[in-house]
């Protein structure tokens, strides 16, 4: 074949790709573009764990999630309603956040929960500090906010303005709003001729009271959001119910397990817990982690269901 042939065979195979890559779906370019994204956020969030490694200090992801949150946005817009799923940024985010995490503490050595001995338990991934559990017997004990059993709602009711959501407290109320993500329906009081609140204890008056009491010398206990609540997922072990670390359900958990400092007293209910997170396309819904199965799903803010609270980290 002469040089003009293999030029023109070569534009040909060039027009060709041209041609095929012209050719995609908006599905498909929607589907890639969110490929590219997730795939660069993953790279942002190693990278600033490896800084952080070489500096021995906390990873900071700041350049990473506003980013990630408007290339995700802006490729479902593109996509125009044609993109295979749709809303999916933060369970993307999530899923992304637990797995970078998980890398990091391998590739660190050593535990990555570690009980405190003082009733908390540190994220030595994401410098986050949760609160244990302890006393898993199937019996509720609200005067213990350290009890396992116990079940809070999301948010209440109005008595006359029943479809308001509420806070029982202007306490509770104030840390709603402050900290919860996606909307702050349920995150107000009744006022005037709305009547009272049906929940007299809430998720958020459990984080109120934790506070007030400085727990573990710290008055800045919240309801993590969704991501944080899914990075105590053991997502390598799925069929061991609770799914979660070690430390989270220590060998001694039980009725008996009322020690707080004792690393092996530390309980999980194989059950739902509430996140912060509301539901945009239905904000009178919340996002809700099952430790039963490790997966995600929502459910109305007047669901009695557990908490674990939260304290550090953003």
């Amino acid at each position: 074949m002469g040089r003009n042939g293999m030029i023109a065979t070569a534009l040909s195979a060039v027009l060709l790709l041209a041609g095929s890559a012209g050719a995609l779906t908006p599905a498909q370019k929607c589907q890639s573009g969110k490929l590219k994204v997730a795939g660069k956020y993953d790279f942002c969030r190693l990278k600033a764990e490896a800084k952080a490694a070489q500096t021995a200090s906390t990873p900071d992801f700041t350049k990473c999630d506003p980013k990630f949150t408007d290339k995700w946005g802006s490729t479902e817009t593109a996509g125009n309603g044609m993109c295979p799923s749709n809303g999916d940024a933060a369970a993307i985010k999530a899923f992304i956040v637990q797995h970078t995490d998980a890398l990091a503490a391998a590739l660190a050595g050593g535990p990555r929960f570690v009980d405190n001995a003082n009733g908390t338990i540190s994220d030595n991934q994401s410098g986050l500090q949760w609160e244990k559990k302890v006393k898993l017997d199937g019996v509720t004990d609200f005067a213990n906010l350290a009890d396992a059993d116990n079940t809070y709602k999301w948010a209440g009711t109005c008595s006359i303005l029943t479809s308001k959501y509420c806070q029982p407290t202007a306490a509770a109320a104030t840390l709603c709003a402050a900290n919860t993500e996606g909307g702050i329906t349920g995150c107000a009081t009744c006022g005037g001729g709305e009547g009272t609140c049906n929940a007299t204890d809430t998720a958020w008056t459990q984080a109120v009271a934790r506070n007030t009491a400085s727990f573990a010398s710290h008055s800045d206990w919240r309801v993590p959001k969704r991501a944080e609540l899914v990075s105590i997922v053991d997502y390598n072990d799925l069929t061991s119910s609770p799914v979660t670390d070690v430390a989270f359900q220590g060998a001694s958990c039980g009725g008996a397990c009322t020690d707080i400092t004792n690393a092996a007293c530390s309980c999980t209910r194989s059950s739902i817990y509430w996140s912060a997170s509301s539901l945009a396309p239905s904000p009178t819904s919340a996002w809700l982690v099952a430790f039963l199965t490790g997966g995600t799903g929502d459910g109305g803010m007047t669901l009695s269901s557990s908490v674990r609270l939260v304290r550090g980290g953003s």
